[in-house]
C-alpha cells in the first residue's frame, strides 16, 4: 500500500490520538481480538471533536502502513480526513 498522500496538520501527541492506550497495546501485541472490534472501540474511545483520520495518522508511524489487519484498518481510516469527508456531505434540499 503506498504511503498517504495529503497534507496533514502537525501529528497530535499518542495520548490524544489513543487516549485508552487500546491501539497501541493491539498494535504492539497481537491478542487475537477481530481488528474491526478493537477499531471501533479506539473511535469511540476518542474525545468529542477528534478527527479519527488525524488521530489514525499519528498512530501510524511515519505515515507507513503497517503490517496486519489492524494497521490496515487505521490505515483506511486515516484516508478519510474530516475535510475530505464534507466534500461527501449531502446539502440540504430545498
Amino acid at each position: 500500500m503506498p504511503s498517504l498522500s495529503f497534507d496533514a496538520p502537525p501529528l497530535m501527541p499518542a495520548e490524544l490520538a489513543d487516549p485508552s492506550g487500546l491501539l497501541r497495546a493491539a498494535l504492539a501485541h497481537d491478542q487475537g481480538h477481530p481488528p474491526r472490534e478493537i477499531l471501533l472501540a479506539w473511535l469511540m474511545s476518542l474525545a468529542p471533536g477528534t478527527d479519527p483520520a488525524r488521530a489514525a495518522r499519528a498512530m501510524l508511524p511515519d505515515r507507513a502502513y503497517l503490517p496486519g489487519s489492524i494497521g490496515a484498518e487505521l490505515a483506511e481510516v486515516a484516508r478519510w480526513p474530516a475535510e475530505r469527508l464534507a466534500g461527501y456531505a449531502r446539502r440540504p434540499r430545498r
